[in-house]
């Protein structure tokens, strides 16, 4: 059960720091 906490957290880190990326991208290309 703690692995799966620990999965979901950084789950949550990599949406975060993506997001930003993801939005930077489709401006660029957009």
């Amino acid at each position: 059960m703690v692995v799966m906490m620990m999965l979901a957290m950084i789950c949550v880190q990599m949406v975060m720091v993506a997001r930003p990326l993801i939005v930077t991208i489709l401006a660029l290309l957009g």
